[in-house]
């Protein structure tokens, strides 16, 4: 199964699939509905991605917490925290069908979009209290897209391996 680092809908960092295994996973989830009670498989494949991508998502939290900071050490973690808390599992099996990491822009409130620029490496704001005046912030470029990459492979041969052993065990029945 292909999967891609980037940015999803709503400015979201995600992992998502590519077309031909958003296909692929598609027409798994429709083979396997017709299996069985059409409700065990879907519960069980459901269980199986998420075995499959919760190393990725612990991974994600962990990396989001070590990003390296130049401000003052806060007690309370502050954005770095704020980003592993936003960042979760999300699938979706009916309609367009999807398995993602995603750090959740809503969770975020007026911090939303600083995982993505983070993410790409550079941004810029304005100074608090001072219009015209900009600064230039960095981080480490890529934070999100190099642990999908890293951890691509492994989880597609995981699900690969878990939907073919789910479909060994149906297709007698």
């Amino acid at each position: 199964m292909g999967i891609l680092g980037g940015t999803g809908k709503n400015n979201s960092v995600e992992l998502e699939l590519t077309d031909a295994s958003k296909r692929d996973l598609a027409q798994i989830i429709k083979g396997l509905r017709t299996l069985g009670d059409g409700k065990t498989i879907p519960k069980e494949l459901r269980k199986t991605l998420r075995t499959a991508v919760n190393p990725v998502v612990a991974t994600t939290k962990a990396t989001a917490r070590g990003l390296p900071s130049k401000g003052k050490k806060l007690t309370r973690g502050g954005l770095r925290r704020n980003i592993a808390n936003a960042t979760s599992l999300q699938i979706r099996l009916s309609g367009n069908p999807s398995v993602g990491v995603r750090v959740a822009r809503k969770k975020l409130g007026t911090q939303g979009r600083l995982p993505q620029l983070m993410n790409r490496g550079s941004w810029e704001h304005p100074v608090y209290g001072m219009k015209d005046v900009t600064v230039t912030q960095t981080s480490k470029a890529g934070w999100f897209d190099d642990v999908m990459k890293a951890s691509a492979p492994a989880v597609g041969r995981q699900v690969e391996a878990s939907i073919k052993a789910m479909v060994e065990k149906y297709a007698d029945e």
